[in-house]
Parts: structure tokens; sequence; C-alpha cells
């Protein structure tokens, strides 16, 4: 009987218990592979489609890993060693339209709880960052470039997050002029959120359940006893 409520007092208490942050593994930087590791030039990123562009909306369309092809210049910097720009065309330098286009990444939350979800990452633009969406909802974030420069700019999430699959967003403007531009995005990020935990109410059901099962176990016993010494 005390091996079996010290069992339940033991599962409740882990049920309980104080979540650990768990990394978000399903979500990826701009340019690499399913092992985090570098794109080679022009290959597609399956983690980032082009959802739409100056034309309007467009079918999950590819992005292309630029890495080391574009952008070209010092005026950008060096690019992390674990992300890379990505575009939507396969040959880096290709003229792009002038106005919007949203590269979409997914990630899933099953098993972790939303609510204390956290990603934290890095971002950059050529032209111009617009926007970055959580599941459709503006966080506001724009890269805002110098004429000279395109260092990379932080942005923070905190909330707005799902059970499943979320959507993140990041909108950029391309300014073509006269003679046409090609156009980039770079991100890199991270993310974090803790274990899913029971229901309370699901909790109290485990606890009546261990404990009445202790109560049926101490009766059965007695009775088992009881026949014992009658015999």
């Amino acid at each position: 009987m005390k091996t079996i409520i010290l069992s339940s007092v033991l599962v409740l208490t882990m049920a309980t218990g104080i979540a650990q942050a768990n990394t978000i593994t399903s979500l990826y930087n701009t340019g690499v592979n399913a092992s985090d590791g570098l794109l080679s030039n022009n290959a597609v990123d399956s983690h980032y489609t082009l959802v739409s562009e100056p034309s309007g909306t467009v079918s999950n369309a590819p992005t292309y890993a630029n890495h080391s092809l574009w952008p070209v210049g010092s005026q950008y910097g060096a690019a992390p060693t674990n992300a890379d720009w990505i575009g939507p065309d396969p040959v880096a330098g290709t003229t792009d339209a002038e106005g919007k286009f949203d590269f979409r990444t997914t990630f899933n939350l099953t098993g972790l709880n939303p609510s204390s979800a956290v990603i934290s990452g890095l971002w950059a633009a050529d032209n111009q960052g617009y926007s970055i969406l959580l599941n459709g909802k503006s966080l506001g974030v724009i890269f805002a470039p110098t004429t000279t420069t395109f260092s990379l700019t932080s942005f923070s999430i905190t909330s707005g997050f799902v059970s499943g699959v979320n959507t993140l967003d990041f909108i950029e403007t391309n300014f073509s002029g006269s003679t046409g531009n090609p156009t980039s995005l770079l991100v890199e990020m991270t993310g974090t959120a803790n274990a899913a935990v029971p229901e309370p109410t699901s909790v109290a059901l485990l606890g009546i359940g261990l404990l009445g099962f202790a109560a049926v176990k101490k009766l059965t016993a007695k009775k088992q006893y009881a026949r014992h010494c009658k015999s």
C-alpha cells in the first residue's frame, strides 16, 4: 500500500513539476539543410517557400540558397556561419520585380506548451525588411538598412504561438528602380518551449485513479487474508 501511495505521489509530482525548456527543433535558419549545414549554391531551401510576390500570391514557390553569390559587396557584411541568404531565383543576380516578397517557414509545437515558447533571432533583407508575421499577425519588426550597410537586425517573439504547426512570414521589399534588382533574405534564429503538461483536471483524475486502485488492492488483500484465516 505504501509503495502504491508513494508511486502515486511520484507520478503526480512529475506531472505537475517544473517544466524544462526544450529546443524547437523544427525551426531553421535560411540557407541550411535538415542537419543545419549550409546548402550549396542555388540549392532549394526546403524550409522556406515564397507565398507571395509583387505579381500576387504564389503556391509555395521554392526558394534558393545564394551562398557566396548574392548579395555581394562589402556593404552586406559577413553572413553568420550557420545561416545564409536565400532568394526567389536559382541563379544569383536575376532581376526581381519591385515590391513585397513573402518568405514563409513553419515549425511544430506538438508536445510543447505554446504559451511558454520564445523565439529570438536576427534578420536582414535586400532591399528592406517590411514585417515579420507569426500565424498571420504582424510583429511590426522592420529591418531598415541605410544606403551603405545591411547589418542584421534583432527580433524576439514571446507570444502568439499556437499548438501544433505555426507559421512565420518574413516580408521584405525589393527596390528595383529602372534597371531591376535582385532580392534576398537572411534569417538566423533559435527557439525554446517547455514540454506540455497535463491539464489540472487530468492530473486530478490520474491521482483519483491511482488512489482508487490502491484502495481496491488493499480491500482485495484483506479478503484474501480473511479467507486464509478461515481455511
